[in-house]
Formats: structure tokens, sequence, C-alpha cells
């Protein structure tokens, strides 16, 4: 069983795209000249009409009757004095859909249209997952229109009576990219995974239930208590976040708020030596073992990032999640934008992400090594060994894979005073032993152990080992940005060995 795990975030996305955007069954520009006033007349109510139709499929305002008696005698009133009569329509209605709508709807009026089918936007239906209230969609639709800005990309964003966002843009440069930033919710959450250490491999893979959101679907629950996992702080407890370029890939930079910085530091410091799970939209994206308390300074999220899931997840971060996640339920190409959409001014360049790259020659600031003697008990197997780490209640679990290093697994010490020291059934082969009280209930019980170890080669003796903790990470801006580290053990033999957290490797120490 690994100490700790990383997962790469899927964010990939199944596009249904749906036929260009129809051309408009009327031709601008028709001089009133060359129609009689019953043909103008009928011209004149089969636009309005339209228009109505295709606002109420748009956005879903319904204008009065009065008003489509006004909007009407309005467009007449301007088309017999000699204008297009479907230019004075639209100026008509636009008018008086201001004045009765209460609030900005996405025009159906086109001012840029494309050459040659070209497609110049999308119009993106976007369906909550779950059923929502109204004011929770609207507050989704808010942050989704904050994202497209964030993104630098004309948009408009409205909700529909059908209970839907639908979202009319200019044609981003990756439109996978674009939908993958505005539909995740993008839900960061810390969560104790305390008395789990043993089970951190059966849980990577898993979508996690917590307090934060017990009903997560398919979440797993606390194999301890069979409740929902303990949510500590989530991203509303993030002040700021950055994109970071680290020496191995990218990761994003973070700072927490002040009562954040302040609740991170009160938990991880009374959880040391237990894991504390950082969750992505319920995926497990690594479970950093506690070594100390922090907070104050913000940290490091690490997860085999590409560039742009780092930019992404800080984008995220920064502008807060969605309430509610969606998905795309339709996506159409247009070859003419929107009004509303084409008259919004656009970046002419979008500017290259920002982000700080690794240092390069400055000083070394991190925090010295911890060192210090502590009580420990050691076990020779056939193809490694045991130690207990007395003050941590751990035992670690060493196996051969070469000469001078192996693999590095934790597990807690559950045995009990009362509990069976030995299983007399279970006989060494002459010259070895069956390992003893906490050693021997963990190899009994966890077949994985016992294979890799085979039987023990000596007694289990207790010593005082010198002990060092030499703390890993980044400098990144002059500010130690917290990453794995690696320990140090002496054998009684006095061998020393170095257990790395970042691989879940051991080997050999060398101090040169």
């Amino acid at each position: 069983m690994r100490q700790r795990t990383s997962t790469t975030l899927a964010l990939t996305i199944a596009l249904a795209i749906v036929a260009l955007f129809g051309v408009a069954p009327f031709a601008l520009g028709s001089p009133v000249g060359q129609q009689d006033t019953t043909d103008q007349q009928a011209t004149i109510n089969a636009l309005v009409q339209e228009r109505f139709t295709q606002t109420a499929q748009a956005s879903g305002p319904v204008l009065t009757a009065s008003a489509e008696a006004g909007l009407t005698a309005t467009a007449l009133a301007q088309a017999t004095q000699g204008a297009a009569i479907a230019l004075t329509v639209d100026a008509a209605f636009n008018q008086a859909l201001t004045a009765t709508a209460g609030g900005p709807v996405l025009a159906p009026a086109t001012v840029t249209e494309a050459v040659a089918g070209e497609t110049l936007g999308y119009r993106i239906v976007l369906a909550p997952i779950s059923g929502v209230e109204p004011e929770t969609l609207q507050e989704t639709a808010g942050i989704v229109e904050n994202r497209l800005q964030a993104l630098g990309l004309s948009a408009v964003v409205a909700l529909s009576d059908a209970g839907t966002i639908q979202v009319d843009v200019v044609a981003p440069e990756d439109l996978d990219a674009m939908l993958a930033t505005i539909q995740e919710a993008g839900l960061l959450e810390f969560v104790d995974f305390s008395g789990v250490l043993s089970q951190l491999g059966d849980l990577a893979d898993d979508v996690i239930a917590t307090s934060f959101d017990p009903a997560r679907e398919n979440g797993t629950l606390n194999p301890l208590t069979e409740q929902p996992f303990a949510t500590v702080l989530t991203g509303d407890d993030i002040a700021s976040a950055q994109v970071v370029e680290l020496a191995a890939g990218w990761g994003v930079q973070f700072a927490f708020t002040e009562t954040g910085g302040q609740a991170m530091v009160d938990f991880t410091g009374s959880h040391i030596g237990e894991p504390l799970a950082i969750l992505i939209d319920g995926e497990v994206l690594s479970t950093p073992i506690i070594q100390s308390e922090f907070g104050a300074e913000g940290g490091l999220l690490q997860g085999n990032f590409s560039q742009e899931e780092a930019e992404r997840l800080a984008l995220q971060l920064n502008l807060g999640s969605l309430p509610v996640g969606l998905e795309v339920a339709s996506t159409q190409a247009l070859t003419a934008l929107p009004e509303a959409v084409a008259l919004m001014p656009t970046a002419t360049e979008t500017p290259e992400p920002t982000h700080t790259p690794a240092p390069t020659s400055t000083p070394d600031p991190r925090p010295t090594a911890t060192t210090g003697t502590i009580a420990v008990a050691e076990e020779v197997f056939e193809k490694g060994r045991m130690f207990y780490i007395q003050p941590l209640d751990q035992i670690w679990v060493m196996v051969i894979a070469g000469e001078g290093e192996g693999t590095w697994s934790i597990y807690p010490d559950t045995f009990e005073e009362g509990d069976p020291e030995v299983d007399p059934s279970l006989l060494p082969p002459d010259g070895m032993y069956q390992p003893e009280r906490g050693f021997g209930k963990l190899w009994r019980e966890n077949r994985e152990v016992r294979e890799a170890l085979g039987w023990a080669v000596t007694p289990e003796f207790g010593y005082n080992s010198e002990y060092r903790y030499q703390p890993g990470g980044e400098v990144v801006n002059g500010v130690v940005v917290p990453g794995p580290g690696y320990h140090v053990l002496f054998s009684l033999a006095g061998e020393a060995f170095q257990f790395n957290e970042d691989d879940n490797t051991w080997e050999f120490h060398d101090e040169d």
C-alpha cells in the first residue's frame, strides 16, 4: 500500500456539434416603394412575429400585448417614411424590448456575418446536472460569464425558461478547453483522511463523499464511520491562486484567506502524522501526510498538471466554484454573431498566461532539517524490514527491490493489549520467526505485506534511533512552497535509511 497517491484529473469533454445556424428567411433592405400597403403590413407583421419567436427561444422574456402593438405601430410609422422594413423593425423591436423586458436579453438581430460559412461563434446550452433553485442557477450563470470574461471572450449569458443557461460567445481558439473551463465546478476541498492511512491506495481512484457535498453521486464514505469524510476547508477559503512552473511540470500556488489560513494551522497542528486529502470536484488529487502545522503561508497544488490544466484550475479558484455542475446540452456553430455579442469589446490579442518560472541560482531558504532521537522497534525479514515509529504510532514497511533500494509503505499500529500476539498454527521454517504483537498483526492480516517481506529472520528489538526530517518543496518568488521531503532513520547496526515522500521509496542515505 502506498503512503501518498496522486491522480491526473480527467478534463476531457464529449461535444455534440449541432448543424450550422440557419440563414434568416428574409432579405434585409427591401425597398418600401416596391410593395403596396397590404403587402407592407404583412411583411412588418411577419418580421415582428419572427423577432418575438427568436427572443422567446433565446432568453425567455415575453413582451406584453401592448408592447407588441406599440412595436408594430412604431415599425409601420418608420417604414412608411421610406426606410428598409427589416432594419426599422429591428430598431423598433430593440427599443420596445429594452423598455419592457426589465433587463438585458440575447438580441437575435445580427450585425456581423461570416463569409463562406465561416464559424464566428457558438451558441452553447448548459444544463445543470441536478435540480437547482432559480437563484442558484442565476449565480451559476454569473460565474460562467465571469470565467468567459477572464478568458478574454465576448459573450452573453442568459437563463432560459427551460432551466438551462444559454451562452452566445465568439469562437475561441480552443473550444474544448473553453467548455472545460466554464463547465467544471472547480470545487477544491481539503478533507480529513485521519485513520485511513493504510487504505489510501484503495481510495485514490474513488469519488469521495464529503460533509460539504454528502450527496455526491457514487461518493465513497469513510470506511471507519460509514459517513461522509469531513471537509476541513474549500476553495472559498482561497484568497488568490496563480500558475507556477515547477522543475517537473506545472502547479498552482495559492494563498489562504486570513480565517482559512488559521483554520488550516489549527487542523494540521492537531493531526500530525495523518493524511490530508486534496480533492477537485470530489476526485482525489493527492493525499500528503501532515508532517507539521501549515497554512499561514498557503500552499501548492501538484497533480501532474499540464500548463493548460493548471491555468484552468487557477482561474476557477480565483473566480469561485460553480454552485452546481453543468453539462453541455448542445453546441451550435454560428455563422453570424448576435448583436449583443458582436458589439461587446473583444480582446485583440490574448495575453500570455502569467506564471512564475522556477528559481535557478538563489540561496535555498527552505527550513533546515528537524533532528532528534526517537524510540523505535526493528525486525529484519527475508526481503525487507519493519520499523515501529513510536512518536507516530506507525509501522514502516520497507521492501527490498534492488541493491540498497526498494519501496516504502506506512501503516497504523492497530495492536491493542489483549490481542493475540502470534498465530500458533503458523510455523516458521527453521532459523526464522513469526513476527509478534503489532508487527505480527499487520503481517498476518495483510497478505500483500506478508508476501512482500517473507518470514522474519530476527526477533523484534527496540532501541533509540537518531532521526532526521528534511522538508522538501520549491522556492517561488522567494517564498517557500511546501513539498515532499524525506526521513532519515538508523538501524540498530548503524545503517542510515532515507525514506522519500515523493515516490514512497527508500535508499541508503549518503551524508555526502
